[in-house]
């Protein structure tokens, strides 16, 4: 009879491409789950420097996790006269890993790109991190020195589903999720620029609320 191993072959293929696009939804749906019993967070007031540090620590980790061989500098530049910050620390610290992990792999995929084009120097991914105290706010920002984003992209980069990552790899909420926490969660801003030399900034601007 006929030989039954390209059927099965297809078949694998299928299952396996249908698995994927199930942990695809799956992670989304966690991940609205979790976005919206964060969002019910309480607030205090926090050290706003620790916080940032720890979370984009638990991004690292993640993304070394993920990619084994991934080495990145990472250059914090904390406002030393930075007082305690009212916020929702469970869910700030979830945006503040959603911009790591982005930065994290911004850094990671233009190495990938400049090893791949093999001229010149090896790339370093480096992400910056600070916060910066003026009047009655407080500025976040992370740095990345990838590629940078396109003018195209960036209208629609806080825009729920909406990833730049392969398919299987991305669920397109980490940004939105990061925007939502910030605007809705905390009264603030988080909008991204151009970063000196290539790359990307975002840029978290919270008010300062007394606290209480």
């Amino acid at each position: 009879g006929d030989d039954p191993a390209p059927l099965l072959d297809e078949l694998t293929q299928n299952t396996a491409v249908i698995a994927q696009h199930g942990h695809r939804a799956d992670a989304i749906v966690k991940g609205m789950m979790a976005h919206a019993q964060a969002t019910s967070s309480e607030r205090r007031a926090v050290d706003l420097n620790a916080l940032v540090a720890e979370h984009v620590t638990l991004a690292y980790h993640s993304a070394r996790a993920r990619q084994r061989a991934f080495d990145v500098e990472i250059v914090q530049d904390f406002d030393s006269t930075l007082a305690p910050v009212v916020v929702a620390p469970t869910e700030l610290g979830r945006g503040i890993i959603n911009l790591g992990s982005n930065a994290f792999d911004a850094g990671a995929e233009h190495a990938r790109d400049a090893l791949a084009s093999g001229t010149g120097e090896p790339f370093e991914p480096r992400v910056t991190v600070s916060t910066k105290h003026t009047g009655d706010t407080v500025t976040i920002r992370v740095v990345d020195n990838g590629a940078g984003i396109p003018d195209e992209i960036r209208a629609r980069i806080f825009e729920p589903f909406f990833t730049t990552k392969p398919t299987g790899s991305g669920t397109g909420l980490g940004r939105s999720m990061s925007y939502d926490i910030v605007t809705q969660g905390h009264g603030g801003t988080l909008t991204v620029e151009d970063a000196p030399g290539g790359g990307a900034v975002f840029v978290v601007m919270l008010p300062l609320a007394t606290p209480v």
